[in-house]
């Protein structure tokens, strides 16, 4: 069913700040979001709310701030590796696989990439903590507290979830490369 309806939508520019937020009206305790915002087609409601803030001020009447815990992503495997490239930096498939390709080739610096798993096998994961050693110094303030001491979970070693390859990991900094950019490689 097609239903017809208007929205209310603001911008507000604050006097201290260049920015400007889009902000769009919605009716409190009404769930869900979209129809919250739905207002009757007709246009007398939109316009009763337009008339009530037009060339007023607006004020923050709550900030909600929330802390959640969330678990580290899964290690990365070609396929999502690929994916994150694309997503962050806009690579094609290609440029992401040629990149890694050459980390992993010209300057030593990650594993094997062309692997489909995201786990690690046991003896590999006895070797994270030399390979987090390695790269502290380049990466300080990137490496959560602890990575490296603590051993990792079933969540990222499996030996039944790895075939010929393991998930990507660091293998150690090449001198010279650390920090480097793709445009580099």
């Amino acid at each position: 069913m097609v239903e017809d309806y208007l929205q209310v939508v603001a911008r507000f520019s604050p006097e201290e700040m260049e920015a400007v937020y889009e902000g769009t009206w919605f009716r409190p305790g009404v769930e869900p979001m979209e129809a919250a915002m739905r207002l009757p087609s007709g246009g007398e409601e939109a316009r009763a709310i337009v008339a009530r803030v037009e060339g007023g001020k607006a004020r923050i009447e709550k900030i909600e701030a929330q802390t959640k815990r969330m678990p580290p992503p899964p290690l990365y495997d070609l396929t999502e590796l690929q994916r994150h490239g694309n997503r962050l930096y806009g690579f094609s498939a290609q440029r992401t696989l040629d990149l890694a390709q050459a980390l992993y080739e010209k300057y030593k610096l990650i594993s094997y990439p062309r692997t489909d798993s995201r786990h690690l096998s046991a003896d590999v994961a006895k070797t994270l903590p030399k390979i987090v050693n390695a790269i502290q110094g380049s990466y300080a303030g990137m490496i959560a507290p602890g990575t490296g001491e603590r051993p990792l979970g079933k969540r990222f070693v499996d030996d039944t979830k790895v075939s010929d390859h393991h998930a990507i990991i660091p293998t150690g900094v090449s001198p010279g490369r650390a920090g480097g950019r793709a445009e580099d490689l």
